[in-house]
């Protein structure tokens, strides 16, 4: 094999699996530079990646896309379904016709992705790129080697070159602690208590995102059961779990806004904008401004939007200038407060399963995915106090609203709360995990008319927080400067005084910088080494990697816009290198 022609992928998940995709679209050019892909992915199968493998998530899981949403593969999602048993359907819970629409079964993803990755590998070997799959195989190291290219070590041992090597590991958890101080829910089966037995006390969960749903799901189907009674879903817990019971602490108090129709299912990068527009905002720094892009883009965007929504009082809200990013954020946040957030869900609910049967889009919540998706591959250009103001004050917004809960996974959170199972706690929650009597103390509000609720078992379920320099795996590349963490120009320290002032520094040259978290790449996703230059041969594509300058990087969408980008860099690449 030749190390010169072989391209290595570490990670098999959909990150890997739409890498693929854009390399089949594209292997006229890319056959020229290499002839072989190796992918080494740790667990048993390729193409599910964490979120829909059996090994991590459940049965019961439902995803939170349909078929119509995912990016293209050799075959959709429901026409994938469509070929598919009726045992096999049954296994997934699909009792009737498959709809372009529906949400179904996380495991039913893994599967399909599973099959297309095997497929893609397929198509590939025809046109004369062979795809080699090392499965049970977690790389240890990357290590870079002095004639060019890299060596992928194995934990098991075995040692490959390769020129080329795009890193896809996907998500990457902290560590928990016992049983009882679980950094994520991941895998799933973790949370559940011994064969026969019942958790017979309150669970806290950090947040109230999908995960933390799915969790809720997991544990409240295992220790009670659900009837529907004429439309309405009923849950009656077990008995032998009389102190069951699950405890979500949301900052806000919110749970997450309900899955909404759209126009355009699939997101675009330029879909309110283009590139020549996003310039045209650049400052004589190169830098582009939130207020800026929110003016310009957003702001049109979002009224066109509002007004078609008949939302025509926050339509005029925002058509006056001094209306801001943050009071757009603030007004809409309040539409979805309530004392009452499960009432609220109740009343959300009925109003979206009206809008789903007549088609009926919310095309602010569309629109306004689009406008973030858009600044999420332009955040480089961002100086520190944007990335600031962006992450702290309205991407927590964003990010609840596109949470986009399914309507069937409403049914159950509403359902378990009824019967006295399930509680939000508003404000920001503190939490100290004491190891001499095993419990978890979770403190909230503010001052000492602080409320504290324990725990014996509490699961942070608040998402990934970015992988830096200090967490990077792969120790060689960091040994060798060929990784650097992703920053930003503080251009006011005054502005930039949220931050943590650790994470500013002043370099060489007079330049202040923030460091953002996870690490440095080009447009192109290419790894930019500490002298400032891109990594030759070296991509990184893994979300928790790239989360500094990629803030809305979530969702398949975006992982196949991130592959994508990755392929058009690489055929530039080889474009000048036959030409």
């Amino acid at each position: 094999m030749d190390p010169l022609s072989t391209l290595a992928i570490i990670g098999g998940g959909p990150s890997a699996l739409f890498t693929l995709f854009h390399i089949h679209e594209n292997v006229r050019i890319l056959r020229w530079r290499f002839d072989r892909i190796l992918v080494f992915e740790k667990e048993k199968s390729a193409g599910p990646g964490m979120p829909y493998s059996r090994a991590n998530t459940s049965e019961l899981n439902l995803s939170n896309i349909s078929s119509e949403e995912l990016p293209k593969l050799p075959e959709t999602f429901a026409a994938w379904l469509g070929a598919q048993s009726e045992a096999r359907l049954a296994r997934y819970g699909i009792g009737e016709a498959v709809r372009e629409t529906e949400i179904y079964p996380r495991v039913a993803l893994g599967d399909y992705f599973q099959a297309q990755f095997s497929k893609l590998s397929e198509m590939l070997g025809e046109k004369g790129i062979i795809v080699g799959c090392h499965t049970d195989s977690e790389v240890r190291d990357i290590v870079p080697l002095e004639d060019g290219g890299y060596e992928v070590v194995t934990q098991a041992g075995l040692s490959v070159r390769a020129k080329t090597v795009i890193i896809a590991t996907g998500h990457a958890w902290d560590r928990d602690e016992d049983a009882i101080n679980l950094a994520s829910p991941w895998p799933i089966k973790k949370l559940l208590p011994a064969e026969g037995g019942f958790h017979d006390f309150p669970i806290g969960l950090l947040g109230a995102s999908l995960s933390a749903v799915d969790v809720i799901n997991v544990l409240s189907h295992h220790h009670g059961s659900f009837e529907d009674e004429d439309g309405i879903l009923v849950y009656t817990p077990s008995p032998e779990a009389d102190h069951f019971k699950l405890v979500m602490h949301s900052a806000d108090g919110l749970l997450s806004h309900l899955q909404f129709e759209q126009d355009e299912p699939k997101r675009e990068l330029y879909r309110h904008c283009d590139e020549e527009g996003i310039q045209k905002l650049l400052d004589d720094g190169g830098h582009l401004r939130v207020s800026d892009y929110f003016d310009r883009i957003c702001r049109p965007a979002l009224i066109e939007a509002l007004q078609n929504d008949g939302l025509e009082s926050e339509a005029e809200s925002l058509a006056n200038p001094s209306f801001s990013f943050e009071d757009f954020a603030e007004i809409m946040k309040e539409k979805h407060l309530s004392p009452d957030p499960f009432e609220l869900m109740k009343t959300e609910f009925e109003q979206e399963r009206k809008k789903e049967r007549r088609r009926k889009p919310t095309h602010w919540k569309e629109v306004l995915d689009d406008l973030m998706y858009t600044l999420n591959f332009r955040a480089r250009l961002l100086p520190a106090e944007d990335h600031v103001r962006l992450k702290s004050r309205i991407l927590p917004f964003v990010m609840n609203v596109m949470a986009a809960l399914p309507l069937k996974s409403a049914k159950i959170l509403m359902a378990v709360h009824k019967a006295g199972r399930l509680e939000l706690v508003p404000g920001k929650a503190e939490t100290e995990y004491s190891k001499n009597d095993g419990m978890v103390r979770v403190k909230v509000g503010c001052g000492e008319g602080k409320d504290t609720y324990e725990y014996r078992m509490f699961v942070d379920c608040s998402g990934q927080s970015p992988v830096g320099m200090k967490s990077f795996p792969f120790r060689s590349l960091v040994l060798a400067g060929l990784v650097s963490p992703a920053v930003a120009d503080v251009l006011s320290l005054e502005g930039a005084r949220e931050a943590d002032s650790d994470k500013i520094h002043k370099i060489p040259g007079g330049r202040t910088i923030m460091e953002l978290g996870g690490l440095a790449v080009t447009d192109g996703y290419q790894l930019i080494s500490e002298n400032g230059t891109p990594a030759e041969g070296l991509y990184d594509i893994a979300v928790p990697h790239i989360a500094g300058l990629r803030p809305y990087c979530y969702g398949l969408q975006a992982c196949d816009e991130a592959a994508g980008l990755l392929i058009e860099n690489m055929m530039r690449a080889s474009s000048v290198l036959t030409s």
